[in-house]
């Protein structure tokens, strides 16, 4: 439904795929996979470009009959649970607004929500996530390059909290959050990291495991 009604909007607002890409910072491709139901827009995208159409959000994804823009999927302001709604292959997970860090720790887990992103529900199925249990949060520090290079977005599985032997998991510990892979020696279990320069240190103690994390994404520039 989003890539037939982006394809209308855009056409309407006389607009090529390549003029709406560069509006969005999108890459042609992205705008042409999105609009062949290929691929799909984060909320933030979307939102976007139903600005850009002059359209409605509702309307991009098949709420509404009505191209006018006069609802959107997410109320002005940070939203909150009861302004998302769920379509029709995807769920959303809430953007939290403090970061983790992959060496010097932040504080805590944000209990801000900054916004959404959008996953197909068939991709959350097939790894057995549940949406409900996740949150997105950004990445700070370098200890965990390349895997998780610094300002990456990542996607924590707080249903999740058993260690596993080379799993990468979220932290509370004495230095605040963190993102570590857990590695089992046979003298017990160590925080690694995948960034050679930072030395690996035992387990902490009352290192609290807030989840695993199960996808990541970041910017090219």
């Amino acid at each position: 439904m989003l890539g037939r009604r982006l394809r209308t909007a855009r056409r309407r607002a006389g607009l090529s795929q390549h003029e709406l890409a560069t509006a969005l910072d999108k890459d042609r491709t992205m705008v042409s996979h999105v609009e062949g139901g290929k691929k799909f827009f984060s909320l933030e995208v979307v939102i976007e470009a139903a600005r850009i159409l002059d359209t409605s959000v509702d309307y991009l994804v098949g709420l509404s009959a009505d191209p006018a823009p006069a609802s959107s999927l997410v109320a002005p302001g940070v939203p909150d649970a009861s302004t998302v709604r769920d379509l029709p292959g995807i769920r959303w997970v809430e953007v939290r607004g403090l970061a983790a860090a992959a060496g010097g720790g932040a504080t805590v887990l944000g209990e801000e929500i900054e916004g959404y992103l959008a996953f197909r529900r068939e991709w959350l199925a097939s790894r057995g996530i549940d949406p409900t249990q996740c949150v997105v949060i950004d990445v700070m520090g370098d200890s965990m390059e390349p895997t998780l290079p610094e300002g990456s977005a990542i996607l924590v599985d707080r249903g999740q909290r058993r260690r596993r032997d080379g799993g990468v998991y979220v932290l509370r510990g004495e230095d605040g959050l963190l993102v570590k892979r857990a590695i089992r020696h046979r003298q017990g279990w160590v925080m690694a990291s995948d960034n050679p320069a930072h030395a690996p240190s035992p387990w902490q103690p009352d290192a609290e495991v807030i989840g695993e994390v199960r996808w990541m994404a970041r910017s090219i520039r």
